[in-house]
Protein backbone atom coordinates (compact mmCIF):
# COMPACT_ATOMS: atom_id res chain seq x y z
CA UNK A 1 0.00 0.00 0.00
CA UNK A 2 3.03 2.28 1.03
CA UNK A 3 4.05 1.86 -2.71
CA UNK A 4 1.16 2.52 -4.55
CA UNK A 5 0.64 5.71 -2.53
CA UNK A 6 3.85 7.05 -2.92
CA UNK A 7 3.78 6.16 -6.98
CA UNK A 8 0.65 8.08 -6.75
CA UNK A 9 2.02 11.02 -5.32
CA UNK A 10 5.19 10.69 -7.68
CA UNK A 11 2.80 10.33 -10.87
CA UNK A 12 1.19 13.28 -9.81
CA UNK A 13 4.41 15.42 -9.29
CA UNK A 14 6.26 14.33 -12.71
CA UNK A 15 2.32 15.58 -14.18
CA UNK A 16 2.25 18.81 -12.63
CA UNK A 17 2.40 22.03 -14.97
CA UNK A 18 5.82 22.82 -13.23
CA UNK A 19 7.30 19.58 -13.72
CA UNK A 20 6.55 19.51 -17.39
CA UNK A 21 7.69 23.15 -17.73
CA UNK A 22 10.87 22.64 -16.10
CA UNK A 23 11.09 19.45 -18.35
CA UNK A 24 10.66 20.81 -21.51
CA UNK A 25 12.70 24.50 -20.30
CA UNK A 26 15.90 22.21 -19.46
CA UNK A 27 15.35 20.08 -23.21
CA UNK A 28 14.76 23.42 -25.15
CA UNK A 29 17.79 24.71 -23.58
CA UNK A 30 20.31 21.95 -23.55
CA UNK A 31 19.04 21.57 -27.60
CA UNK A 32 20.67 24.69 -28.07
CA UNK A 33 23.58 23.93 -26.02
CA UNK A 34 23.57 19.94 -28.14
CA UNK A 35 25.89 21.39 -30.83
CA UNK A 36 28.58 23.15 -28.57
CA UNK A 37 28.72 20.11 -26.52
CA UNK A 38 29.50 17.20 -29.41
CA UNK A 39 32.62 19.61 -30.45
CA UNK A 40 33.87 20.42 -27.10
CA UNK A 41 33.79 16.89 -26.49
CA UNK A 42 35.78 16.05 -29.87
CA UNK A 43 39.53 15.93 -30.08
CA UNK A 44 39.20 18.15 -33.40
CA UNK A 45 39.16 21.27 -32.21
CA UNK A 46 41.96 24.09 -30.95
CA UNK A 47 42.01 25.84 -28.19
CA UNK A 48 40.70 29.62 -30.16
CA UNK A 49 38.01 27.59 -31.41
CA UNK A 50 37.18 26.29 -28.18
CA UNK A 51 37.25 29.97 -26.96
CA UNK A 52 34.77 31.61 -29.59
CA UNK A 53 32.16 28.77 -29.66
CA UNK A 54 31.47 29.24 -25.84
CA UNK A 55 31.68 33.30 -26.45
CA UNK A 56 28.88 32.64 -29.08
CA UNK A 57 27.37 30.05 -26.40
CA UNK A 58 27.10 32.63 -24.04
CA UNK A 59 26.01 35.28 -26.45
CA UNK A 60 23.20 32.70 -27.66
CA UNK A 61 21.78 32.59 -23.88
CA UNK A 62 21.77 36.22 -23.65
CA UNK A 63 19.96 37.04 -25.97
CA UNK A 64 17.52 33.80 -24.95
CA UNK A 65 17.34 35.79 -21.46
CA UNK A 66 17.16 39.26 -22.87
CA UNK A 67 14.05 38.72 -24.91
CA UNK A 68 12.33 37.89 -21.77
CA UNK A 69 8.63 37.49 -22.05
CA UNK A 70 9.52 36.48 -26.10
CA UNK A 71 10.94 33.63 -25.06
CA UNK A 72 8.52 32.42 -22.31
CA UNK A 73 5.58 32.69 -24.64
CA UNK A 74 7.58 30.87 -27.10
CA UNK A 75 8.44 28.25 -24.87
CA UNK A 76 4.94 28.17 -23.04
CA UNK A 77 3.15 27.90 -26.70
CA UNK A 78 6.00 24.93 -27.52
CA UNK A 79 5.17 23.41 -24.74
CA UNK A 80 1.07 23.42 -25.01
CA UNK A 81 1.25 22.48 -28.72
CA UNK A 82 4.21 19.38 -27.59
CA UNK A 83 1.56 18.02 -25.15
CA UNK A 84 -0.21 15.16 -26.28
CA UNK A 85 -4.16 13.94 -25.89
CA UNK A 86 -3.27 12.31 -23.07
CA UNK A 87 -1.24 14.85 -21.02
CA UNK A 88 -4.01 17.43 -21.92
CA UNK A 89 -6.87 15.27 -20.35
CA UNK A 90 -3.86 15.00 -17.25
CA UNK A 91 -3.19 19.17 -17.52
CA UNK A 92 -6.69 19.66 -17.49
CA UNK A 93 -7.38 17.70 -14.04
CA UNK A 94 -4.59 19.19 -12.59
CA UNK A 95 -5.60 22.78 -13.77
CA UNK A 96 -9.18 22.16 -12.42
CA UNK A 97 -10.11 24.55 -9.16
CA UNK A 98 -9.09 22.64 -5.89
CA UNK A 99 -12.35 22.46 -3.43
CA UNK A 100 -12.03 25.00 -0.73
CA UNK A 101 -10.62 23.01 2.40
CA UNK A 102 -13.18 22.72 5.41
CA UNK A 103 -13.19 25.13 8.08
CA UNK A 104 -13.74 24.20 11.67
CA UNK A 105 -16.40 25.57 13.06
CA UNK A 106 -15.53 27.62 15.95
CA UNK A 107 -17.08 27.96 19.67
CA UNK A 108 -19.61 30.79 19.53
CA UNK A 109 -17.95 32.01 22.94
CA UNK A 110 -14.40 32.64 20.80
CA UNK A 111 -15.92 34.28 17.64
CA UNK A 112 -15.16 37.96 18.76
CA UNK A 113 -11.19 37.05 19.51
CA UNK A 114 -10.33 34.85 16.77
CA UNK A 115 -8.72 35.94 13.31
CA UNK A 116 -10.34 34.70 10.60
CA UNK A 117 -8.46 35.60 7.60
CA UNK A 118 -4.55 36.22 7.13
CA UNK A 119 -2.58 38.43 4.65
CA UNK A 120 -0.13 37.30 2.80
CA UNK A 121 0.13 34.76 -0.33
CA UNK A 122 -2.57 32.60 -0.85
CA UNK A 123 -2.45 28.57 -1.51
CA UNK A 124 -4.12 29.32 -4.61
CA UNK A 125 -2.73 27.75 -8.02
CA UNK A 126 -4.34 30.38 -10.62
CA UNK A 127 -2.92 31.13 -13.79
CA UNK A 128 -1.06 33.97 -12.80
CA UNK A 129 0.59 32.71 -9.65
CA UNK A 130 2.15 29.90 -12.20
CA UNK A 131 2.89 32.81 -14.70
CA UNK A 132 5.32 34.20 -12.57
CA UNK A 133 6.73 31.10 -10.94
CA UNK A 134 7.47 29.40 -15.01
CA UNK A 135 8.85 32.68 -15.30
CA UNK A 136 11.54 32.44 -12.35
CA UNK A 137 12.03 28.96 -13.15
CA UNK A 138 13.03 29.55 -17.09
CA UNK A 139 15.34 32.91 -15.79
CA UNK A 140 16.99 30.71 -13.13
CA UNK A 141 17.50 28.12 -15.50
CA UNK A 142 18.97 30.22 -18.26
CA UNK A 143 21.03 32.36 -15.37
CA UNK A 144 22.39 29.26 -14.39
CA UNK A 145 23.82 28.24 -17.77
CA UNK A 146 25.15 31.44 -17.91
CA UNK A 147 27.08 31.34 -15.10
CA UNK A 148 28.28 27.99 -15.57
CA UNK A 149 29.17 28.83 -19.41
CA UNK A 150 31.17 32.40 -18.25
CA UNK A 151 33.22 30.10 -15.68
CA UNK A 152 33.96 27.95 -18.45
CA UNK A 153 35.07 30.93 -20.70
CA UNK A 154 37.01 32.10 -17.82
CA UNK A 155 38.76 28.56 -17.53
CA UNK A 156 39.17 28.02 -21.18
CA UNK A 157 41.04 31.48 -21.17
CA UNK A 158 43.37 30.83 -18.42
CA UNK A 159 44.46 27.50 -20.25
CA UNK A 160 44.81 29.39 -23.40
CA UNK A 161 47.01 32.55 -22.30
CA UNK A 162 49.42 29.47 -19.98
CA UNK A 163 50.07 27.91 -23.27
CA UNK A 164 51.68 30.94 -24.70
Amino acid sequence: MQTCIEATGLLKAIRSRKFLFIAYTVQKVLLILQPADKLLQSREYDIHTGLRLISSIITTLKEFRGKGEETFLSITTELTEAITEDDKVIASELSQPKLPKRRCKLPAALLNSVVLSSVGQSDGDNASNVSVIHKRILFGILDNCLTNWRRALVRATTVYFLQL
